[in-house]
């Protein structure tokens, strides 16, 4: 509580706005979690009804349940947030376990999560990307097989990175002169800095960024598809033509041929995912800049002469990572035919006790 007290006469941001801040972002995560649980239960038992027969049906479910997974460490998450808020609040309440240990912890698990649902997401607008530039080449090669070998690749790495992180942390009864009392507490390892700061590097400066840019030039190629779909639609005959007298203009007629090949199913697909990629870009870019700054000024961290404003701007990127992880069901409602139908069907059966 010291440095806390320190920070507030710096006059950086008062540590009674910071709590305030703290506690309103809590309920704003809370109520998020809750709506994400519920749209991702419905995903997964939608996606399940579906059959999973291709790749992209189960990556999608992957994607969902990675997501309703990242929800629900969130959810903790945002209890133990209430909780530091209350104790610090109301100085006579003492809890028996430290919240800011329930905090830190189910955010450290978060971090693994987190990690898996942007390869995941890059992955999938890599495999649509493909699919249009290169139709002939890779209309067949992201088979159900193939995915689930892909998945299964991001899942160990993801572990193998943030594993280390994860093992030298804990929460151990640990005695606190403050409150002259021994309570289970957050732990860490002599060496935990020098890990994490190497974890950080790839977890939370490489994959980010990386996945931004990648994603970024995915969506454009696939805006550019929708974008031809459309004109094809519209005027048939005048692309036909079009088509016939650029046959050898390499790239565009490539493209060109790829868009008057493309069924209505996967039309659907390509925009799902665009639009996917979309959310994931607006939501991942204030962690991209919150980073930066970090890397940029080494005083906007934990710990340090900014910690009240870094937490208060990681609340925010946190709300903007739920965002992205709860919003997918209208996104899949509103693309995808065959899904709208059998999860209007799902509802139903909730709605009337049915669901089996």
């Amino acid at each position: 509580m010291t440095s806390q007290n320190t920070l507030t006469s710096i006059g950086v941001i008062s540590f009674d706005l910071y709590t305030t801040l703290l506690a309103a972002f809590a309920v704003m995560w809370f109520a998020v979690c809750i709506s994400g649980t519920l749209g991702n239960y419905v995903n997964i038992q939608t996606f399940v009804a579906m059959g999973l027969n291709d790749g992209v049906t189960v990556t999608f479910l992957v994607l969902s349940i990675l997501d309703l997974c990242y929800i629900l460490v969130c959810l903790a998450m945002s209890v133990g947030t209430m909780l530091i808020v209350i104790e610090y609040k109301i100085p006579k309440v003492v809890f028996s376990v430290q919240p800011y240990a329930i905090g830190l912890t189910f955010g450290n698990i978060g971090v693994l999560f987190s990690s898996n649902i942007q390869l995941v997401t890059t992955f999938l607008s890599i495999a649509r990307c493909m699919c249009i530039a290169k139709p002939l080449h890779f209309k067949f090669v992201f088979t159900r097989n193939v995915c689930c070998a892909v998945l299964f690749v991001i899942s160990c790495f993801t572990l193998l990175a943030n594993l280390p992180v994860l093992a030298t942390t804990g929460i151990v009864p640990i005695f606190d002169p403050s409150l002259n009392l021994t309570r289970p507490s957050f732990w860490t390892s002599e060496n935990r800095n020098q890990i994490k700061n190497i974890i950080w590097a790839v977890t939370e400066i490489f994959v980010p960024f990386a996945t931004q840019i990648i994603v970024i030039v995915c969506l454009v190629v696939m805006a550019s598809c929708l974008r031809q779909s459309s004109k094809f639609r519209a005027s048939s005959s005048t692309l036909i033509e079009q088509t016939n007298i650029n046959a050898n203009s390499g790239k565009k007629n490539n493209l060109a041929l790829s868009v008057y090949n493309l069924s209505g199913k996967e039309l659907q697909v390509i925009r799902q995912v665009a639009v996917v990629s979309l959310v994931y870009i607006v939501c991942n870019t204030p962690k991209i800049i919150s980073n930066s700054v970090t890397e940029a000024i080494p005083e906007y961290n934990v710990g340090n002469k900014f910690t009240n404003l870094y937490m208060v701007i990681f609340s925010l990127r946190k709300l903007f990572e739920l965002v992205n992880s709860s919003v997918s069901l209208p996104i899949y409602y509103r693309c995808n035919g065959k899904f709208r139908t059998l999860c209007t069907f799902r509802i139903n059966q909730i709605k009337f006790g049915r669901f089996a």
